[in-house]
């Protein structure tokens, strides 16, 4: 064989296996810290839990305030929820009761 002739297929070899090398390396990095990388998962994952736990808080919430609403709507009335919601906003309360207040 001609000597420039291996010269040349090995000098092929050599950047095939160089760029295939330096691709790897690429993909590996973005598999590991891309956009869209097991970094960016895992601290997508740890936000995801916290706006699913501020969802359920949320979600408590308004279902508290419904049922206020419903108490106090008028077809529904609570007469013992309305009375304390009266005595709580106005600060009274009858002559013989005995209010305690506990601090918090």
């Amino acid at each position: 064989m001609n000597k420039s002739l291996v010269f040349r297929n090995k000098f092929y070899k050599f950047i095939f296996l160089f760029l295939s090398f330096f691709t790897f390396i690429y993909l590996i990095n973005v598999l590991i810290s891309g956009e869209k990388g097991l970094f960016s998962y895992y601290s997508n994952l740890s936000v995801n839990y916290q706006l699913i736990s501020e969802l359920n808080n949320k979600i408590d919430k308004n279902r508290s305030i419904e049922d206020k609403i419903k108490r106090l709507s008028p077809n529904t009335l609570d007469l013992d929820f309305l009375d304390e919601k009266l005595r709580h906003i106005t600060g009274r309360s009858l002559e013989n009761e005995l209010v305690v207040i506990i601090k918090k």
